[in-house]
């Protein structure tokens, strides 16, 4: 069998960019808790060692998720709160998350008749995926693994959803597989599985629109989508936990965004934009910058058009969802952090946002892949390449940038950790030393001392980097920290 040779390639830069990614977290990844995980220590496993946890608990964090506390129990318990696991974690679902989806992209599609094409595409999407335009993914474990399972999941609902809509038919068994599979994500990831379920709610509808008809293959799983996000809500109801305790949403926001529409509009084209070049953009606008987000909004919304006027429902609907589920983040942020919205203030600003900023971007490009690949036009063939070459170039920048800050992380990362173990000796003053993004809203006395008397995280004697045992003046079995 002939090898491709774009297949060969994408490979290749796989598995390099797994390794440079697996090289970067172990690298920077704090073992200290971090920005939320503060709060989940104090509100979360307090109550699991006091033996006061109730099954609301379990869905009360921010995001009513059962992962998060899943994962956090499993690392308190048997690894003494090494955070560093939960960033391997979030790294291992990650590589298996892409390489589902660069099976998807090639399955059943023959190649671009352009040579050239049929590398960029791929390529761009594997450098699309590991982006480090933000690092934050690698080197805060909460977002790893939170980040890394809610694309898992969301990737694997879409792969039955697909194999049901391609079907000739549909079994009760693979409606019973599918349902199961929907509850168990929505259960394990709530809020962020439920904008995975509307966007495909929202794509079957559409395909069924283009196709002026109703069919048994988009109707079956339509509702069992709908009731199962249903009985969710029912259970949510009846554990008296709110679906979302970001700002509410009111008639005043909605008008404040109908007032202000090219705020709004500017707010998500700067946000696509930063999605595939820097974050940065954010702190200097210009002409260039407005370009290009501009642009940015013009290729994310042709290729929803793209996508139905092809028909290409008919080979996959993944990267349509991808799209749409970009699309609805938007929407939510802004909706519900219209309150925080100002001149200086931006809602799709922060870290957290950037691996569906990625991922929306796959589902673009995914697209224009499936558009391209007959096409032999040279003008169109040179057009497209020059795209995508203008994309790779940034995400290597993107690439070369998080290698030069890895120092400065782990610098910061070190000297947190040192202040941490001086404030639990006594020293509240180090408090300060302590960088905002690491001790967030909910550090506290309490939570550290929390940590000392268990023996968690940087207190534990066999913690994985720095001790606070190697404190400086405190003696110690090792006479060197591991870090």
């Amino acid at each position: 069998m002939k090898k491709r040779l774009d297949v060969v390639v994408t490979l290749v830069v796989f598995v390099f960019l797994a390794l440079y990614a697996l090289w970067f977290t172990s690298e920077t990844a704090t073992n200290l808790l971090k920005g939320d995980d503060w709060r989940f220590l104090l509100s979360f496993y307090k109550k699991w060692v006091e033996g006061s946890l109730h099954l609301r608990d379990w869905f009360s964090d921010h995001h009513p998720i059962a992962w998060h506390p899943l994962v956090y129990i499993f690392n308190a318990e048997y690894f003494s709160l090494q955070r560093i696991y939960g960033a391997w974690l979030g790294f291992l679902l990650k590589t298996i998350t892409g390489a589902l989806l660069l099976w998807k992209m090639y399955d059943g599609v023959a190649p671009p008749v352009s040579k050239l094409l049929a590398v960029l595409f791929p390529l761009y999407v594997v450098l699309l995926f590991f982006g480090m335009n933000e690092t934050a993914e690698y080197s805060w474990p909460l977002l790893g693994y939170v980040s890394s399972m809610s694309f898992f999941c969301g990737l694997v609902v879409l792969i039955v959803l697909d194999s049901i809509l391609r079907a000739g038919r549909i079994s009760l068994y693979k409606a019973a597989v599918f349902a199961f599979i929907v509850a168990l994500s929505l259960l394990l990831m709530g809020t962020l599985m439920k904008l995975f379920l509307i966007a495909s709610l929202l794509v079957l509808v559409m395909v069924s629109i283009a196709e002026r008809k109703v069919s048994i293959r988009e109707g079956m799983p339509f509702f069992i989508i709908c009731l199962v996000l249903a009985f969710h809500n029912l259970f949510m109801r009846s554990l008296e936990i709110s679906n979302s305790k970001s700002y509410p949403i009111t008639f005043a926001n909605i008008a404040e965004l109908a007032s202000n529409s090219f705020n709004t509009v500017q707010v998500v084209a700067y946000g696509l934009a930063s999605g595939i070049s820097s974050r940065a953009i954010f702190h200097y606008p210009s002409v260039a910058v407005d370009v290009l987000a501009i642009a940015c909004l013009v290729i994310v919304a042709y290729s929803v058009v793209v996508f139905f006027q092809e028909r290409l429902w008919q080979t996959t609907i993944i990267p349509i969802v991808l799209v749409m589920y970009l699309l609805l983040t938007f929407l939510g942020a802004i909706v519900y952090r219209a309150e925080a919205m100002g001149p200086d203030v931006w809602p799709m600003y922060v870290p957290r946002y950037f691996p569906t900023y990625h991922m929306g971007w796959i589902g673009v490009v995914w697209i224009y892949y499936f558009k391209l690949r007959l096409v032999s036009k040279r003008s169109i063939v040179l057009g497209a390449a020059a795209l995508l070459s203008f994309g790779i170039c940034m995400m290597l920048l993107g690439l070369v940038n998080a290698w030069r800050t890895k120092p400065h992380i782990e610098a910061a990362n070190l000297k947190a950790e040192i202040a941490v173990c001086q404030y639990a000796n006594g020293d509240l003053t180090t408090v300060d030393a302590i960088p905002f993004y690491i001790r967030g809203h909910y550090f506290s006395q309490v939570g550290v001392q929390l940590l000392k008397e268990k023996k968690l995280n940087i207190f534990s004697d066999n913690a994985m980097g720095y001790r606070c045992a190697d404190l400086p003046g405190k003696q110690t079995s090792h006479s060197e920290s591991s870090h």
